[in-house]
């Protein structure tokens, strides 16, 4: 688990990579696609920044997002190579989106 502060000192988002935890829907890292989409019906697919290596054609990692309807500025992001989470990211809206990440 990782954490960025915003510029008040306060935890703006989370990044989970491994581990057991579960969204307030039960989605975990290895969650499917497809249960993803049952679980967030409102999330919207993001093509994929950062080629993932391996054999033949390159896949993409993907981004899931869902805004909770409960708070505009906040975001979930669900990142999926090839057809599982392969991370989850959770906080203010702006930091939830960028695109890379260091922690």
């Amino acid at each position: 688990m990782s954490f960025l502060l915003d510029p008040k000192g306060t935890i703006g988002a989370v990044w989970l990579r491994k581990g057991a935890m579960l969204t307030p829907s039960r989605a975990r890292i290895g969650t499917s696609q497809s249960d993803l989409k049952s679980l967030y019906p409102t999330v919207a697919m993001q093509k994929g920044y950062y080629p993932v290596p391996g054999d033949g054609e390159p896949k993409y990692i993907d981004s899931m997002l869902s805004v909770p309807s409960t708070n505009a500025s906040r975001l979930l992001r669900f990142d999926t190579g090839g057809a599982r989470v392969t991370q989850i990211v959770a906080g203010e809206k702006s930091l939830v989106e960028m695109k890379e990440f260091c922690g």
